[in-house]
């Protein structure tokens, strides 16, 4: 009977590593979703106003975004935005999050993520070294950094801060410890000013975390 009870125990012991260690990792995840470690940022680093936003550049939603966050950051170059990838559509979302991360790597995150945030098909694998020529990265290099541990632990923050938020969908911002998703419409610049100013009557979903 003894080695049944050290096989319980062994179970016990197992499982509570295997919960405590997910708790710690989401709890880390949200408490760090706003660092921009390889530049995946817009406005002053230092910035006391930060708007978070999850995407995914397969995402047509999230295209769709993208002139309103240019909008925004043109208004008010005082807030940083932070990019945060949710690979919602599978291996094309993965394999165009480190696309932009491996660019980062090289201080090209901006450049790269300009470039997905405007394609409407996937990247091929053909087309990655076409890629880093424009932006102005060694090919061979950009494919080495996109499987780099640092994106890898990038792409897997993001999605366990998407967890511990309680995120479902893309595009959706983290403003003000508040979780807002463009459930009704796309957002303009406007609609995230408001919600960045305290203003909760807009038209779209806000949830406290």
């Amino acid at each position: 009977m003894k080695w049944i009870r050290r096989l319980l125990y062994t179970a016990v012991i197992i499982m509570t590593v295997m919960v405590g260690g997910r708790y710690w990792m989401t709890h880390m995840a949200a408490q760090h979703v706003a660092d921009a470690p390889m530049g995946q940022f817009i406005g002053p680093a230092d910035a006391e106003q930060v708007i978070v936003e999850f995407m995914d550049y397969r995402c047509a939603a999230c295209r769709a975004t993208a002139p309103a966050i240019k909008d925004f950051h043109e208004k008010h170059p005082d807030v940083k935005i932070v990019f945060r990838h949710l690979p919602v559509f599978g291996k094309p979302s993965i394999q165009e999050a480190r696309l932009a991360l491996g660019a980062g790597l090289s201080g090209k995150f901006i450049e790269m993520h300009n470039l997905l945030i405007t394609r409407e098909n996937p990247v091929k694998d053909e087309e990655i070294d076409l890629l880093a020529r424009i932006v102005g990265i060694e090919p061979e290099k950009l494919r080495t950094d996109m499987m780099d541990y640092d994106v890898t632990k990038q792409v897997l923050l993001g999605v366990s801060a998407v967890d511990a938020l309680k995120i479902k969908s893309t595009p959706s911002f983290l403003i003000n410890g508040k979780v807002f998703s463009s459930t009704f419409k796309i957002p303009d610049a406007d609609d995230l000013y408001r919600v960045l100013m305290g203003d909760e009557e807009i038209e779209a979903k806000t949830e406290k975390n």
